[in-house]
């Protein structure tokens, strides 16, 4: 019972089982959460087939002749990887961080901030770019589409995919280019490249060729990404 306006009480309806089950099937009707679902797949397929490892090794490889351009590599990589790997757990501690990992035991230092702040330099650009890549794709990772649903609901504001980069782009892209610069002028980190670029090669020849599976994937991946960012153009729902 409560009592409403006037002074008049009334008898609270309820169907327990209903309600619940309405309640309990509500969220699969979140079209954010199917794009999120879709991308967990496609990430997965980015671990397993070592995709994302090579992509990660091709950027630092190519970049890695100074403390700012393999902190830049790992970020880039960030950047790519995002899009389709929702977990930022997964991405940064299953493809990008044992990269970062391999570069610090190259080159011998201690992976944390101590006497010589290489190791401290990466590992806080690798965790930091990891959190700014989060926040720029509405894939970037799981919590992400939590807000956009509450968007929503409250303010009756649609996210896609693309409106969701766009937002962000420049406040996460401004961060990440300064991100490799600040914190090398806080550690000054110095590097030594002796046992890098052959570090790099190893694991690149470890990985072979690209297989028939990553040729697949990348075909995946781009069709994923036009259809995404392309869907006020196409009339085709992200999911």
């Amino acid at each position: 019972m409560y009592r409403g306006d006037g002074g008049h009480w009334h008898e609270y309806t309820c169907d327990p089982i209903g309600g619940s089950f309405e309640v309990a099937i509500s969220g699969f009707s979140n079209k954010v959460s199917w794009l999120v679902f879709c991308a967990f797949h496609i990430g997965k397929a980015v671990e397993k087939t070592g995709f994302g490892k090579r992509v990660s090794l091709a950027l630092v490889g190519s970049m890695g002749q100074s403390a700012l351009g393999i902190g830049y590599a790992v970020c880039l990589a960030e950047l790519i990887l995002a899009p389709f790997i929702p977990s930022n757990t997964a991405r940064g501690g299953g493809i990008v961080y044992p990269i970062v990992e391999s570069v610090i035991a190259s080159l011998g230092v201690d992976p944390h901030i101590g006497e010589d702040p290489v190791g401290g330099f990466l590992s806080f650009v690798a965790a930091s770019a990891n959190l700014i890549s989060s926040s720029l794709f509405v894939t970037g990772m799981a919590g992400n589409p939590i807000v956009a649903s509450k968007a929503a609901d409250i303010f009756g504001i649609e996210f896609g995919f693309s409106e969701w980069v766009i937002g962000a782009s420049v406040p996460a892209l401004l961060i990440m280019l300064l991100l490799p610069p600040f914190v090398h002028i806080l550690l000054r980190p110095k590097l030594d490249f002796t046992n890098l670029s052959q570090n790099i090669r190893r694991q690149h020849h470890a990985l072979g060729a690209m297989s028939d599976q990553e040729y697949r994937l990348c075909a995946t991946l781009l069709t994923c990404l036009v259809l995404w960012v392309g869907t006020p153009y196409f009339g085709i729902d992200a999911t």
